[in-house]
């Protein structure tokens, strides 16, 4: 669980791959410095996907408050059961 402080773009990916703990199916700040390019390319190997797990970023955020113009704003959902299935044990 995380909670950003600010909205810079990739704050949670970046800081979790530098400390480590690179979210599964990230191409970008995932294990694999190739595996970005590798994807826009159109020659991602088997073992690249294989080191991903999974096609799409496992990150999910399940609630996100925000206060714009003296408003809050609060938003929640479910993640995508692709996601939730590769959770459940």
């Amino acid at each position: 669980s995380v909670t950003p402080r600010t909205g810079r773009k990739h704050q949670i990916r970046i800081h979790l791959a530098h400390a480590g703990h690179p979210i599964i199916g990230d191409k970008l700040y995932g294990h694999d410095e190739d595996c970005y390019l590798a994807l826009v390319e159109d020659r991602l190997k088997d073992e690249q996907r294989t080191k991903l797990m999974l096609p799409f970023h496992a990150l999910h955020a399940g609630a996100v408050r925000f206060e714009l113009t003296g408003e809050v704003f609060r938003f929640s959902a479910e993640p995508d059961e692709r996601f939730a299935s590769f959770l459940r044990p």
